[in-house]
C-alpha cells in the first residue's frame, strides 16, 4: 500500500513530480493511494506464473480531459522461464537505470503514462547459440489496444523489439537492436477519414511496414498502414564487480527518410552506472543528451513532428500522457488536435542528470535543461505551420528554456518506507515549487 500528497506552490505540479509515474499523477493531482496484492507459483526452479493486481485513486489529473481519478493501475498474469516471459493484460514494464532515466525502455516507450493492457511475449535473457556461444539475440513481440478517450477510438498497437547480442567477453556486451511501433485500426473523429479495419493481408502489411492496400486510405496507400515509429538501440555494457557500466543510443524515426538516418543526429545518448552498492555517497548516476531538432529535413516532407499523425492525432499518447520520452509533451490546442490532447512541444534539446545514493539518509536526484522549440505541422508541400512551446493557444505551456529539478529523500526504512518530495521548474518568465510526503507499507 502506498499514498502520497503534495503542496504545489503555483499552478501545475513540477514536471518531475508528474513525469515517469505510470500516469498516477497529473498536473494538478493533491493526493493518491494506490494498493497492490500479488501471488507468485514456482513452478520449478526455472520457471513460475504470477497473478498481480493494483488500483489506484487520485483526487484530480488534469484541467481537462475526463480522466477516471479510480482506476486499474496493474492487472496481469504472468509466465516465466529460464528463455520466455509472457504477460497477459495490464502490466508495467521493468524499471530501467534504476528509475533515474528521462525514459525507460527506450525514446519511445518510458514509465510516463499509464500501462497498455495487451499481451507481451518476450525472451528473458539474451539467447546465445552462434560463434561459440558468443553471438546471440533479444526479441519482444506485443500487441496493446487503446481503450482511452482519443481521437481515433479502438486503435491498437503493434510492438515488436529484435536485437543482436554480442559477448565480448565475460564481462561485455555489445546491443544492436530495432525497435518498431505500429498505431493501427480503429475509428477516427475526423470525418474526412473512414474506420480502420484490419483484415489479415493489411496486418501483414502494417507488421512489414508496408503501403495499404486498397482498402485502406490514400495516404496508407502512399506510406504505410497506420502510425509507424520506430528506433535503432545501440549499447554497450560491461561488469564491474557487483555493478555494471553502461553506454547507450537511440534513434528515432517515423518514415523511410528517418529509418535512413537523414535525421541524425536526432536521438538519445547517455551513460549509466551502477556501483551495486547501498550505503555510497552515490551508488549509481545516469547522464543523457536528447535532440530532437531535425526531424528529417528532406523535401517535400520536411518535419516528422514526431509522436504526431494526421489520422491517429492524439498522437502517442495514452489516457492523456505522452507514451515516450517526457520531454516531448501533450499540448491542448484550439485549432490543433481537435477536442482532443494530442502532442505538442517535440523539437528540443535537453541534458538529463539523475543521481541515487546515501548522505545520513537514501536519496535520489534528478535535474534536467531542456530547450523548448515547440513544433511544426506540415500542412502541404514544402509548407508548415510552426506553434512555439508557450504558444498562447494552448492550455499546457511550455518554457523555451526550463531546469527541472527533483530530490527524494527517504527519511524512515522500518516497519513503513516514509519519503519527502520536493522538486522545482525554473525559468526566465517563472518558477513553480512543490513538495510532497509518500508512506509505503508491504504486509509479506
Amino acid at each position: 500500500m502506498e499514498s502520497g500528497a503534495f503542496v504545489n506552490g503555483d499552478g501545475a505540479l513540477p514536471f518531475w513530480l508528474r513525469s515517469n509515474n505510470y500516469g498516477r499523477v497529473g498536473r494538478q493531482t493533491d493526493i493518491y493511494a494506490i494498493i497492490e496484492s500479488s501471488y507468485k507459483l514456482n513452478l520449478n526452479e526455472n520457471s513460475a506464473f504470477t497473478l498481480h493486481s493494483g488500483f489506484t485513486y487520485r483526487n484530480e489529473f488534469n484541467e481537462i480531459g475526463g480522466d477516471n481519478n479510480v482506476f486499474v493501475d496493474e492487472l496481469y498474469a504472468n509466465y516465466s522461464s529460464k528463455f520466455l516471459n509472457i504477460n497477459v493484460g495490464v502490466k508495467h514494464d521493468d524499471l530501467k537505470y534504476n528509475g533515474l532515466a528521462s525514459t525507460n525502455q527506450s525514446i519511445l516507450w518510458s514509465n510516463n503514462s499509464r500501462s497498455l493492457p495487451g499481451i507481451e511475449v518476450k525472451t528473458s535473457r539474451p539467447i546465445y547459440f552462434l560463434l561459440d556461444n558468443h553471438l546471440g539475440f533479444e526479441a519482444l513481440f506485443s500487441e496493446y489496444y487503446l481503450n482511452d478517450n482519443r481521437a481515433t477510438e479502438n486503435a491498437h498497437v503493434h510492438h515488436k523489439y529484435l536485437s543482436l547480442v554480442y559477448k565480448l567477453n565475460s564481462a561485455s556486451t555489445l546491443r544492436l537492436g530495432v525497435r518498431h511501433i505500429v498505431q493501427y485500426g480503429g475509428n477516427p473523429s475526423d470525418s474526412r477519414y473512414e474506420n480502420q479495419p484490419i483484415g489479415v493481408e493489411e496486418y501483414v502489411r502494417m507488421f512489414l511496414g508496408r503501403a495499404g492496400s486498397d482498402n485502406s486510405l490514400p495516404t496508407d496507400q502512399e506510406n504505410a498502414i497506420g502510425n509507424h515509429l520506430g528506433s535503432y538501440e545501440l549499447s554497450y555494457n560491461r561488469k564491474i564487480e557487483n555493478g555494471e557500466f553502461e553506454l547507450f543510443y537511440n534513434s528515432i524515426f517515423e518514415d523511410g527518410s528517418g529509418s535512413a538516418m537523414r535525421n541524425f543526429p536526432d536521438g538519445r545518448y547517455g551513460a549509466f552506472y551502477d556501483s551495486g552498492k547501498k550505503d555510497h555517497l552515490i551508488n549509481s548516476f545516469v547522464y543523457e543528451f536528447i535532440y530532437t531538432k531535425n526531424q528529417s529535413q528532406t523535401a517535400p516532407h520536411l518535419w516528422d513532428n514526431y509522436f504526431n499523425h494526421g489520422v491517429y492525432s492524439s498522437g502517442w499518447t495514452y489516457q492523456n500522457k505522452v507514451i515516450g520520452l517526457p520531454f516531448i509533451t501533450s499540448t491542448y490546442l484550439s485549432d490543433y488536435g481537435g477536442d482532443y490532447i494530442a502532442v505538442g512541444n517535440n523539437r528540443l534539446i535537453a541534458h538529463h542528470f539523475g543521481v541515487q545514493g546515501k548522505l545520513y539518509f537514501p536519496y535520489e536526484f534528478k535535474a534536467s535543461y531542456r530547450r523548448n522549440y515547440g513544433f511544426n505541422q506540415n500542412v502541404g508541400s514544402l509548407k508548415y505551420r510552426h506553434y512555439d512551446a508557450d504558444d498562447e493557444r494552448s492550455l499546457f505551456k511550455v518554457q523555451p528554456e526550463v531546469v527541472s529539478t527533483y530530490l527524494k529523500v527517504g527519511l524512515l526504512r522500518s516497519f513503513l518506507d516514509l519519503d519527502v518530495m520536493g522538486a522545482v521548474d525554473f525559468s526566465d518568465k517563472n518558477s513553480n515549487f512543490a513538495a510532497g510526503l509518500s508512506v509505503s507499507k508491504s504486509f509479506f
